[in-house]
């Protein structure tokens, strides 16, 4: 009956932290791991279609290497672009 009275007497504060909690020793190992998987998937993606589809492989592959031999950004730098903007 003591416990039935502790959890009633616990309040919203005091009980979704211990619920909600989402402080983890392992920090961002989610996250990388998450960009192995993704990475893993895109290269047998590129090596299943350079198998079976060779056309669409090649195009696939000229593209990244566009993109990865470009000095151009695909998503610039807002504050680079503020730096220009003003004069720095």
């Amino acid at each position: 009956m003591n416990e039935e009275q502790e959890t009633e007497e616990l309040t919203d504060e005091q009980v979704l932290p211990e619920l909600y909690d989402d402080t983890r020793e392992d920090g961002g190992s989610d996250a990388a791991a998450m960009q192995a998987v993704v990475c893993i998937l895109l290269i047998v993606g590129l090596f299943a279609a350079e198998i079976l589809y060779p056309a669409l492989g090649e195009d696939l592959l000229s593209i990244i290497r566009g993109l990865t031999e470009s000095s151009h950004e695909l998503i610039p730098n807002p504050i680079d672009w503020l730096m220009e903007r003003v004069g720095f």
